[in-house]
């Protein structure tokens, strides 16, 4: 782990890294959990993953998010819309017309889904190259082997 993401130049801790220390803090009030809250819908990803390409029409995410319902799609944009990530624009014409993409706060978590994609990358390739269903299938085994907790 590269310790310039967990502390700063003096070795203490900041405002801007994570604990790490034994000591307790209040995860609750953590910022990263917050944002891994934030970004954590099933389709929030993929939401803002296509509008970092640019503005985009519903049905045209609903097009290459295949498997998502139409309701869930909707519910998630707002949630985005609601934390000012995504921007929607609706346009005052019949058939009325609707466009999503992403704020200037949505545009700065770019770097961060970057840095996720490339951990993800390194760590996980060998994921990547299969169909998601057999990496679920083994994240299944993988909890089936592993002894219950108490």
């Amino acid at each position: 782990m590269n310790r310039d993401l967990v502390t700063s130049e003096k070795g203490s801790l900041n405002e801007h890294t994570l604990p790490t220390s034994k000591e307790a803090f209040d995860l609750a009030s953590c910022p990263m959990v917050s944002t891994v809250e934030l970004i954590g819908g099933k389709w929030k990803l993929g939401i803002i993953c296509y509008l970092r390409q640019g503005t985009w029409r519903f049905k045209e995410l609903q097009r290459h998010l295949p498997k998502v319902k139409h309701q869930v799609l909707s519910q998630q944009l707002r949630e985005l819309e609601e934390a000012n990530i995504v921007r929607r624009k609706v346009y005052a014409e019949v058939p009325p017309k609707v466009e999503y993409s992403l704020t200037e706060t949505g545009q700065s978590l770019l770097p961060v889904l970057n840095a996720l994609h490339a951990w993800g990358r390194e760590h996980f390739a060998d994921c990547c190259a299969r169909p998601m269903k057999e990496g679920a299938k083994r994240e299944r085994a993988r909890k089936k082997a592993q002894p219950a907790e108490a």
